[in-house]
């Protein structure tokens, strides 16, 4: 399973990868934008067999528990060592920073807690430890009593609340002494949404009354780029912090 620092340096060749290609065919890519979407699928294609290719890989037994701890012969050395299970969709094809990646692995997690799966766990842990359900051994018992034993090691829910409400403003718990919420996150977020949106909706009408749909000068790209840009730097300052040590320990977990 790729480590921390694979898994941040796989993207950062791709963000490389790109950025190559775009400025050694800027021209070519003008003239003719087919090729550019021949080109962005052939990146996605290459990046997703690596993805697939690391996820069918089996985790070791304490799903690298021990490794992020720093017990046994195993233990990692620095933070770039710890596993990370690849299971995020790519999120972002311009910027791969670190910090970008770590908040939407976040914004990920939080989608978990709307729908209620800590909370479902916890619920289990109660029926279990009360007896009303049917387990006492096997996989599902023993799932139960480590997710149990690792309270201690994990971040609590007030923990991953409060960030939540640092990145994003949801929910209504306080932030960390020291800092704020980050209320201009949201509209930001559908305001770049309802740009790609709107782009896309002109796009598909073009294609259908215009000729030579793909001209560059169609479509008001830019304003996409710029509400791309102005989410992009509202999250580059606010992502500091433990917000990639808790996606790399919740998503773990």
């Amino acid at each position: 399973m790729a480590t921390e620092r694979d898994y941040q340096s796989l993207y950062d060749r791709i963000a490389a990868l790109r950025d190559t290609v775009t400025n050694r065919l800027a021209s070519d890519l003008i003239t003719n934008p087919q090729l550019a979407d021949a080109l962005t699928k052939q990146i996605d294609d290459m990046l997703q067999s690596v993805v697939d290719t690391d996820a069918k890989a089996p985790p070791p037994p304490d799903k690298g528990l021990a490794e992020l701890a720093g017990i046994g012969p195993q233990a990692a050395k620095d933070f770039g060592q710890a596993r990370i299970p690849p299971g995020v969709e790519p999120y972002d094809e311009t910027i791969t920073s670190e910090r970008i990646i770590a908040v939407g692995d976040v914004y990920y997690i939080y989608q978990h807690e709307k729908i209620g799966v800590f909370r479902v766990v916890q619920k289990l842990q109660e029926l279990f430890r009360a007896g009303a359900v049917r387990l006492s051994g096997g996989e599902g018992a023993f799932a139960l009593y480590q997710f149990d034993r690792r309270e201690v090691l994990r971040y609590t829910a007030r923990d991953r609340l409060a960030a939540y409400r640092r990145i994003f403003n949801y929910g209504g718990i306080p932030v960390p002494t020291g800092s704020r919420p980050n209320t201009d996150f949201h509209k930001l977020f559908a305001h770049f949404i309802h740009q790609v949106t709107l782009f896309w909706r002109d796009k598909r009408i073009s294609d259908v009354i215009r000729e030579r749909a793909y001209d560059p000068s169609f479509g008001s790209i830019a304003i996409v780029r710029r509400a791309g840009l102005d989410l992009r730097n509202n999250l580059k300052w606010l992502s500091f912090g433990h917000l990639n040590i808790l996606r790399v320990e919740v998503m773990q977990l």
